[in-house]
């Protein structure tokens, strides 16, 4: 069970989403509906944020849910655990 200290919660107002891309949103380079910088050049950004959100996310044994909003776009919750409790710092070697 994630004993959670932080808690953060962003839902973009986009367009409808089923939930099947949803699940790519976090595969770097993937934007949307399976636009790459290749295919669709006109529109800003390389398909990383959410990749990298991800990826310092598991780093950190903490949870990234997606979901599509009912009325359109993305709600996406980010969850990361409270600290492990510090050993005491080791004394002199002898």
């Amino acid at each position: 069970m994630l004993q959670v200290a932080v808690a953060v919660a962003v839902a973009d107002p986009g367009p409808r989403l089923s939930p099947e891309p949803v699940a790519t949103f976090t595969e770097p380079f993937l934007r949307g509906r399976g636009r790459t910088v290749e295919t669709d050049p006109a529109r800003r950004g390389h398909g990383l944020g959410l990749a990298i959100v991800a990826a310092v996310t598991d780093a950190h044994h903490g949870e990234l849910r997606l979901a599509p909003a009912p009325a359109g776009g993305l709600h996406a919750t980010l969850s990361l655990p409270r600290a492990p409790p510090q050993a005491p710092p080791a004394g002199p070697a002898r």
